[in-house]
């Protein structure tokens, strides 16, 4: 159903071949952000594990409390449903239908959380089915 192609991420350690390079990771925390550099492909799932580990250590009775009043990250980064499908969850790449079915069934709490009117609601699905079925659909 897709296909992935992209850039290594490896940690600089000055080696003249990027090939030669380490595929250690770091892990960096700064406040309440958790930042992944370097890894392997076939160990980011182990690398996710630890990071909730982290985060689990980090959430008390209080931080509990407070999270209704934090936005989701969602919220923060999509433009458009071709944002949130294709690069924020990657569910356009992943399924056949392009998670077209998955967006019928979320499209009220996706309105609400982006602050969408109906109008632009239909506006983004008709840009997304426009945009999956050009740029990411065999041919």
């Amino acid at each position: 159903v897709s296909t992935f192609a992209g850039v290594r991420a490896v940690i600089n350690t000055g080696k003249k071949n990027p090939s030669e390079e380490t595929r250690d990771y770091i892990i960096k925390e700064d406040g309440n952000c958790i930042y992944v550099f370097g890894g392997k492909l076939t160990t980011f799932d182990w690398i996710a594990r630890k990071i909730l580990k982290m985060v689990k250590k980090k959430i008390t009775p209080d931080t509990q409390r407070k999270r209704w009043m934090v936005k989701p990250p969602i919220h923060m980064w999509t433009e458009h449903l071709d944002d949130l499908m294709v690069r924020r969850t990657r569910l356009a790449l992943l399924r056949k239908d392009r998670g077209v079915t998955l967006l019928h069934k979320a499209k009220d709490r996706l309105c609400d959380l982006l602050n969408w009117s109906d109008e632009r609601w239909q506006m983004e699905m008709e840009r997304y089915r426009r945009n999956i079925l050009k740029n990411y659909s065999l041919p």
